[in-house]
């Protein structure tokens, strides 16, 4: 395999610029696209409405797709090693989720939503694993990224001032800007490693406005669940991480992040009452998805599928909300407000297995890489490991993957972990 600015050929010591004009053309069109449709993921901006059946945002999806398609047929790289597993599962998902569609009560809008849903999480893994197969190319990435985070704060800091909503300018909720926060800081993470301590220092200064990002969303939408997450990524940097300096600024965010926090839970401590919407759905969510998925257990109920029939043999567990109160509220929302229980519902028991364990085995593997002492990679591994651990967090309290910009994302990071390991591999043989 070649390693040395893998996908052509030109050494890890070319200057960035020189590297990008060597690329070949039908790769510069690749990279247009997938600029544009990293652009258009974050801004939403620009978008059509495609199907009026169903709210899912196809528009994106489409964008999403196009770009795998030209990944597909323009792009050749020697330096990746496609596993036959990689394929298998990415066939299997795909028939398994437009099987549950089609056997599900509707049919025609569930094979929409499994478009806007399985197309995206494809385009990203796959372009990521075609396009963004060498350093020079995750460094495209990382300052690709590092606008779109910029891009991002600002937008979230002009909506809370223009009308107190974090997501006024660039969604319709503040879950998928607190997501696109959260998997933008490869950005930050990855410059940390840089030789240039003016480049650490933009990293680090990004990192605290991604982080007062969250704390005026938290401030603003009760997005207790969202600041709990740095603290919980800064104690896997100070298990995982060797290196003294990553270690002791694990340290120091950890007590600003942990303060903060506190600060947060005290100014929304409504959020937190037991009754709440936000708490009391969710809790009993846990029971009704897994009675769904008891009687629904090969191929769910299809994606968004109807879930007031199910409600007819079932006992509400939970005890600080009635029948009727969650009932209304499961016909508003139509899913379970956690991504794997979703999955279950939606998908079935073989369809969620396959894809979550996928997930997992692709963090392990991030594991390991970052806790091997001989190899330098460039980003680190945890600068992939971290925004993926803490979106997958937040996917416990969202349907972040039934967004398709927020699915995009985070497939695109996934994308780049075998592509490390492959990397690893080689500087250890060599």
């Amino acid at each position: 395999m070649n390693t040395s600015s893998e996908g052509s050929g030109v050494p890890d010591a070319t200057p960035l610029a020189e590297w990008f004009q060597s690329l070949p053309a039908a790769r510069h069109v690749v990279w247009i696209g997938f600029v544009f449709a990293c652009f258009q993921a974050t801004l939403q901006t620009p978008y059509s409405v495609i199907s009026t059946s169903t709210s899912a945002n196809v528009f994106t999806a489409l964008i999403c797709g196009t770009v795998l398609v030209m990944a597909i047929l323009f792009l050749r790289s020697s330096a990746i090693r496609v596993r036959r597993a990689e394929i298998l599962v990415s066939a299997a998902v795909t028939c398994l989720g437009a099987l549950s569609a089609w056997f599900s009560d509707t049919p025609g809008p569930s094979l929409i939503r499994v478009l806007v849903m399985i197309v995206p999480g494809l385009a990203g893994y796959w372009t990521a694993r075609l396009l963004i197969d060498c350093s020079h190319s995750r460094k495209v990435l990382q300052w690709w990224f590092l606008a779109l985070l910029v891009i991002t704060l600002v937008c979230a800091a002009a909506g809370v001032a223009y009308s107190g909503k974090i997501h006024e300018l660039i969604d319709s909720h503040w879950h998928p800007v607190g997501s696109r926060i959260l998997l933008f800081q490869y950005a930050p993470l990855s410059m940390l490693g840089s030789e240039s301590s003016s480049v650490v220092g933009l990293a680090i200064a990004v990192l605290g406005l991604s982080y007062g990002g969250l704390l005026i969303a938290g401030r603003y939408a009760g997005m207790e669940s969202v600041v709990l997450i740095p603290v919980v990524l800064c104690l896997l940097v100070l298990c995982l991480s060797k290196r003294r300096s990553l270690r002791t600024a694990g340290l120091v965010f950890l007590l600003v992040a942990v303060l903060a926090l506190g600060y947060i839970v005290r100014q929304n401590a409504r959020n937190l009452a037991k009754e709440h919407q936000s708490v009391a759905y969710r809790v009993e969510n846990v029971f009704f998805s897994l009675h769904i998925a008891a009687g629904h257990p090969w191929l769910g109920i299809g994606p968004l599928g109807p879930r007031g029939p199910h409600l007819k043999d079932y006992e509400v567990r939970y005890p600080y909300v009635t029948k009727k109160v969650f009932s209304q509220w499961t016909g508003q929302l139509r899913t379970s407000e956690n991504t794997p229980l979703t999955l279950l519902v939606d998908f079935g028991l073989p369809f969620s297995i396959l894809y979550l364990f996928s997930v997992l085995y692709l963090g392990w593997q991030l594991i390991r890489l970052s806790l091997l002492p001989a190899v330098r990679l460039k980003p680190h591994p945890m600068a992939v490991l971290l925004p993926l651990a803490g979106a997958f967090l937040h996917f416990n309290v969202t349907e972040g993957l039934y967004q398709p910009h927020i699915s995009w994302f985070f497939h695109i990071l996934l994308g780049l972990v075998l592509t490390l390991k492959d990397e690893a591999e080689a500087q250890r043989c060599g």
